[in-house]
């Protein structure tokens, strides 16, 4: 009895540490921005959360390369494969900071997502494109949920060796040997 609490113990701290090294890795947020061509403006766009978590917000930023004052929104499209609504965001022009557009999109669902940028600024309207793919803030491991799910199924075992291992004693102790197939009933 005491080996398998130090199994137990020692499976749950591998699972412990195997988990936080997953969360370390799928949780690096990258806040470099990517350059984009919009009819005559070239802009950088920088995400607060690359990738996206699913359901919460995050703030896209756009600067203009050539400081010019623009006007805008965003569109996020779902792509192929991705069972969702689109979702639309206002781009602002924060008053301290001119040719910087802001602002806060939240993706519904789990997948790949392009996000279509409209523009308004004085050389005319224009567009550009950046696919993304969202992701939900923590995603189980498929062998976490293996194990989770097997848990029964070694608990039902054990309970089902134990009963052999209480009923072998109980026939020890009193001294009986068990039936043969043919001695059953008499």
């Amino acid at each position: 009895m005491y080996r398998i609490g130090i199994y137990g113990v020692a499976i749950l701290l591998t699972l412990r540490l195997g988990s936080g090294t997953a969360l370390a890795t799928n949780g690096v947020q990258s806040t470099q921005g990517q350059s984009l061509q919009a009819g005559p403006y070239l802009v950088q766009v920088t995400l607060s959360q690359n990738p996206p978590s699913v359901g919460q917000t995050f703030t896209i930023t756009v600067v203009s390369q050539d400081d010019l004052a623009l006007a805008g929104r965003v569109i996020a499209e779902p792509e192929n494969g991705t069972d969702a609504i689109p979702a639309h965001a206002n781009l602002n022009a924060p008053p301290d900071h001119p040719g910087t557009l802001v602002g806060i999109l939240s993706l519904s669902v789990r997948g790949d997502w392009r996000l279509i940028f409209e523009f308004n600024g004085p050389l005319g309207p224009a567009s550009a494109s950046l696919s993304i793919t969202a992701q939900v803030p923590f995603d189980m491991p498929t062998w976490l949920g293996w194990l989770i799910g097997l848990i029964p199924l070694a608990l039902f075992l054990w309970w089902l060796w134990r009963q052999g291992h209480y009923r072998h004693q109980l026939l020890e102790h009193t001294g009986q040997e068990k039936p043969g197939p043919g001695e059953q009933g008499l």
